[in-house]
């Protein structure tokens, strides 16, 4: 017999009442991802938090750098009329610092091109997005995390591709999804983009999988591996 998701328990856990970051005022809903990471048409279940403000604009301008950066280094270049993200040239246009900053981020070398990293600014957003990632799936974690990992996929040790493969996933001795949690409901979903444990918000874009309840790994523009553990 087919079983209906909508008749399945929900965690209490995943009814979200307070900011997912600092446990504050929900004053706005936030999305997770922020939307420059993705193109249009969005996808149509974005996974959204509540967050208060100051949490919700915190790291604004932190997500811009952040896709600028990918999207310059994915292209190879910083000609703004090469890239290949619309939604990136707008923003470098629009912001002359911000162009200025990740040009001269881009250093020539023989043999190609290595790029300086604003490495507290990654790091921090890496978080926040592993933050609402967590509480979007299972609960909200505030306490800072114990590990933090952020690599390039084209420079990540063997022992790093368990974590970043999109391989990697359900089957063999991999966990399976909590009942009433939403990576077990997606299970029953036809359009939910769960690809093994993946959440592919959009390909090629972004995507996520949550851990064992207590960590997150996600990859950005298939370029950027980040994993956030809080055990």
């Amino acid at each position: 017999m087919a079983i209906d998701p909508s008749q399945l328990f929900m965690d209490e856990r995943l009814r979200l009442e307070s900011c997912v970051y600092c446990g504050g005022n929900p004053e706005t809903r936030e999305h997770i991802p922020p939307k420059i990471f993705l193109d249009l048409p969005y996808p149509k279940s974005l996974p959204v938090v509540p967050a208060c403000n100051r949490c919700n604009n915190a790291k604004s301008t932190d997500e811009e750098y952040l896709a600028c950066l990918l999207e310059c280094i994915v292209s190879g270049t910083t000609d703004i009329a090469q890239l290949q993200r619309e939604k990136i040239k707008k923003s470098l246009l629009h912001s002359q610092q911000l162009q200025s900053k990740i040009a001269n981020a881009k250093r020539d070398v023989p043999g190609g091109i290595i790029w300086n990293v604003e490495h507290e600014r990654v790091n921090s957003l890496a978080v926040k997005l592993a933050q609402g990632h967590i509480a979007y799936e299972e609960m909200a974690i505030r306490d800072d995390p114990v590990d933090i990992y952020i690599t390039p996929l084209c420079t990540a040790p063997p022992t790093a591709k368990d974590i970043f493969c999109y391989e990697s996933g359900l089957g063999g001795t991999a966990p399976w999804p909590k009942i009433g949690s939403r990576a077990f409901l997606r299970l029953f979903s036809e359009d939910s983009g769960f690809v093994h444990s993946w959440i592919e918000l959009q390909k090629n874009r972004y995507r996520y999988k949550v851990i064992n309840s207590s960590a997150v790994a996600i990859v950005i523009r298939e370029y950027l591996g980040i994993y956030v553990s809080w055990e």
